[in-house]
């Protein structure tokens, strides 16, 4: 697989600002048969989409219709922002702990900081994963060892979520080893960050074969 860039990732249109953006940064809505907007989160329906930052002044500004009319091709009956953002954030934090979940089931998770620490020269190590609520000190120590090691950060889901999803006490840090995994976590702390407007908590973009694409720290808007 070659590397995959900005350019070269499918671009969309947010329906709500106009924004023109790579696909994995936008959210998906459908039109229901009862003409109702609906999140597809992870694009799993068929038909005719429309297109979101997940951004809520975004989704406010898609209220008008119009964006939604283009891209249905025809204008919705029904469009309830506030639903829809609280399903985006509910289904989008499900998601994380799934995703952690099953990268400890499948041995792609080193957990605990002395732990983290002793895998950061490991080559196989892929991600930072540090809890929104870690100490100041823990975020800055391995945000430092990640930039020395060319390693992506990301933040996201308190202490106590993700020592739960990994059937253990709370934990403040993790490291992934495995691409997918890491890529996955990447695109799911994306849309977190977005949605809790903490853009520094957004790690870079992961490509499946070569590693981090995309730059950190962008700007969400």
């Amino acid at each position: 697989m070659g590397r995959r860039t900005p350019e070269s990732a499918p671009q969309r249109t947010c329906v709500g600002c106009g924004r023109i953006a790579d696909q994995g940064r936008l959210v998906r809505l459908v039109l229901s048969p009862e003409g109702s907007v609906e999140l597809d989160y992870g694009d799993r329906l068929g038909g005719r989409g429309a297109w979101l930052c997940p951004r809520r002044d975004c989704f406010e500004l898609a209220k008008n219709g119009r964006g939604f009319a283009r891209s249905f091709r025809a204008r919705p009956r029904r469009y309830e922002p506030d639903r829809l953002w609280e399903i985006l954030a509910r289904v989008n934090r499900e998601r994380l702990r799934e995703a952690v979940r099953l990268a400890q089931k499948a041995g792609a998770i080193v957990h605990g900081a002395n732990n983290v620490e002793a895998a950061l020269n490991r080559p196989d190590l892929r991600l930072i994963f540090l809890a929104e609520d870690a100490s100041a000190n823990t975020v800055d120590a391995f945000r430092r060892a990640a930039a020395a090691r060319g390693l992506a950060v990301a933040q996201a889901l308190t202490m106590e979520e993700l020592g739960a999803a990994l059937g253990k006490e709370s934990r403040a840090v993790l490291g992934v080893t495995h691409p997918a995994f890491s890529g996955r976590l990447v695109r799911e702390c994306w849309i977190y960050a977005s949605v809790e407007n903490r853009p520094e908590w957004a790690a870079r973009e992961l490509d499946e074969d070569e590693g981090v694409v995309w730059g950190s720290g962008e700007r969400m808007n």
